[in-house]
Parts: structure tokens; C-alpha cells; sequence
């Protein structure tokens, strides 16, 4: 199961918060309610959102603030995930092992600032770009022709 999804149970498909499920009851009366564009409507209340989780460690949370707080305790944990994530994204290729260090030692020069956001995005977007250069350098396509695509 993912925990980080039950943590963002109270949550609606919109974003809003929510204690409760809708539901289907006819006999009860409906709330009325006002869509984002102001149209009325009526729903009805089903039962309550159970936001609670345990982590793969068996750590426990009850709702988004919990799990946010026991993330929190390992930051740099944090980082390194959106650094590989971001990664990933713009290389369009998994991280390699002989990538690790590289992102590794991005992450590390961060955290004086407490691995923001800012400075991490910026310092890695040069670790990848020699990622990619290395990655280049190293492809067999290199060491006979340039790749074209076959029409």
C-alpha cells in the first residue's frame, strides 16, 4: 500500500479538504452545497476519512501534518529522492550506480542550507549535464558512427 496516499486522504479530487466521504444515502436529506463555478448541488455524507498510515519502518502518522513531521527527520533522505527524481526526469534514463556519487555529493554541498530547493535544482542541473556528457562519451555509437534514426 502507499502510505504517502493515505496521508493525503483528507484531501479531495480538487484539492479541498474533506472529513468525510460523499455517498449515495436517499434517506437522508442532501447538503446542499456551491461547485467551484458557483453551480449549486446537493450530496450527502458518507463515512468519515480515515487518513492514518503506517510507514515501511512501522512508523505511525494520523493524516498529512504526522507524515510530514516523520519525514522531516531524515531531510537529507528527502533531497536525495528529489535529486534522483529530477534526475531521472531529465535525463529520461534511470540513475545509474556510477551516477550515485555524483548526486550524492550534489545533495551533501546543500545542506548548509537545508538542501533548498533552489540551490540543490541548480547545482544539479551541472552534475547532470556532466552525467549526460559522460554518458555520451561512453555510448557505443560514439566509437563507430554517429546514430541517426533509420527512415
Amino acid at each position: 500500500m502507499d502510505p504517502a496516499g493515505f496521508a493525503l486522504e483528507s484531501f479531495d479530487v480538487m484539492g479541498g479538504w474533506r472529513d468525510r466521504y460523499r455517498g449515495v444515502d436517499e434517506t437522508v436529506p442532501s447538503e446542499k452545497g456551491l461547485s467551484k463555478n458557483g453551480q449549486p448541488f446537493a450530496f450527502h455524507y458518507a463515512l468519515p476519512v480515515d487518513s492514518t498510515g503506517v510507514l515501511p519502518d512501522g512508523r505511525r502518522f494520523d493524516g498529512i501534518r504526522d507524515l510530514k513531521q516523520l519525514l522531516l527527520t531524515n531531510e537529507r533522505q528527502i533531497a536525495l529522492n528529489m535529486a534522483k527524481q529530477l534526475t531521472i526526469y531529465a535525463t529520461g534514463a534511470p540513475v545509474r550506480f556510477s551516477d550515485r556519487a555524483k548526486i550524492e555529493h550534489t545533495v551533501d554541498t546543500t545542506q548548509a542550507s537545508h538542501y533548498g530547493c533552489a540551490i540543490s535544482c541548480t547545482r544539479l542541473c551541472k552534475a547532470i549535464s556532466s552525467v549526460t556528457s559522460e554518458r555520451r562519451a561512453s555510448s557505443p555509437c560514439r566509437s563507430v558512427a554517429p546514430c541517426t534514426p533509420k527512415t
